[in-house]
């Protein structure tokens, strides 16, 4: 049984200012509007678990979601909803797939598809897939389709491998790109020890560094591991697909 994660509400205000003191250089000018950048952080830790927000309903499907799931779980569980013919009955019978909604930091980040069509687990305990309209179902399963990729990070050559730590900081890289506007892959967000991305990380993840270090250094670390494999798995891909092209043309 995992320990209960600490409750954070919101960011202490002198914290919140680190936060977007850093932000700003980054952005080079681009105006960012503190409550959304603070929202959408807990938005972060909550999903991926770092955090609670406090609510009966949190520790519920933190309650729900005890027994560790593994990312190839995870990634086949939001196919199947995906291509369910009625995902919002499936959702409701399960509730391991109900928590994997409320919980997977993909989901919650900003930005994500699963944001802007406004869905939530109301929605869906609510109302009844025939109810919505074609577009937004096809909305639902292009979300659904999202976050199995973003779990598809974490499956690493048929060994499972997840912790909470690494999706933050992908959510952090993602959050990082759409706030600063730079145009290039999360892999490519440097790992410098003193780049604007660590200093983010640490300011974003202090109140949550539980579990982890938190400083500078082993954050750099840890996102270099990150990179440096989906660059490798980006290198390895490059290489197959003129393999794969001279074998279609033979």
């Amino acid at each position: 049984m995992r320990n209960e994660p600490e409750v954070l509400t919101a960011y202490a205000p002198a914290q919140l200012a680190r936060i977007m003191t850093v932000l700003e250089r980054a952005a080079g000018g681009r105006t960012l509007d503190s409550a959304v950048v603070e929202q959408s952080l807990l938005e972060l830790v909550h999903g991926v678990e770092l955090a609670s927000d406090g609510s009966e309903d949190s520790r519920l499907w933190h309650e729900f979601s005890s027994e560790e799931q593994s990312p190839r779980a995870e990634r086949d569980g939001f196919l199947r909803l995906a291509t369910a013919v009625d995902p919002f009955a499936l959702a409701r019978r399960s509730r391991r797939l109900s928590a994997l909604l409320r919980l997977n930091g993909a989901l919650h980040r900003h930005g994500s598809r699963w944001r802007r069509t406004g869905f939530s687990l109301s929605l869906i305990r609510d109302r009844n897939w025939s109810a919505l309209s074609a577009p937004e179902q096809d909305a639902f399963r292009a979300a659904m389709e999202d976050a199995a990729v973003h779990a598809e990070r974490f499956v690493r050559q048929g060994r499972e491998t997840k912790t909470r730590l690494d999706a933050a900081l992908l959510g952090l890289a993602d959050l990082y790109l759409s706030w600063t506007g730079k145009q290039f892959a999360g892999h490519r967000v440097p790992y410098s020890v003193n780049s604007q991305f660590i200093q983010l990380a640490a300011a974003a993840l202090e109140p949550v560094g539980r579990y982890f270090e938190v400083s500078y250094p082993a954050l750099s670390r840890r996102w270099e591991r990150i990179v440096r494999e989906a660059r490798k798995q980006e290198r390895d891909l490059d290489q197959a697909l003129p393999d794969e092209d001279s074998e279609q043309e033979s």
